[in-house]
């Protein structure tokens, strides 16, 4: 018996975005990564063209989340308030391949800090790892 797979096909596509920029390239990345130009639903290869692999991205913070799980904790508590080694870990242990800053504690509501220790988050975990951010 034949089964027959429906496939939905789109004239569209996700716009391509490369993230990072080498030393050759004015940046301090140690590499940059393509992510988009996909014209199907993720890991539907069958639907459509896929031209760059999925990468892993791990989220840093600079002010710990209210929220954040007590089963992620287990693995961060020691680093969740460093966001520089938090990225460390998320890259070195984890295998991150991008790294999300996130920068909540700018809100005005959840800690207003200024813009620029808000840079100077950015700094540290850019000094701290060579994926892209």
């Amino acid at each position: 018996m034949n089964i027959e797979i429906p496939k939905e096909t789109s004239a569209g596509k996700i716009v391509e975005v490369t993230i990072g920029a080498t030393s050759e390239q004015g940046g301090t990345r140690s590499r940059t990564i393509t992510i988009g130009g996909s014209s199907a639903l993720p890991f539907h290869f069958f639907e459509g063209e896929h031209p760059h692999r999925q990468v892993v991205a791990m989220e840093v913070f600079d002010k710990i989340p209210k929220k954040y799980p007590d089963s992620l904790m287990e693995y961060y508590r020691d680093v969740i308030d460093n966001p520089g080694e938090m990225a460390k870990r998320c890259v070195e242990e984890y295998g991150a391949e991008l790294i999300s800053v996130r920068l909540e504690g700018t809100h005005p509501e959840k800690g207003n800090i200024s813009a620029d220790e808000a840079a100077e988050t950015v700094k540290e975990v850019l000094g701290s790892v060579e994926v892209p951010i």
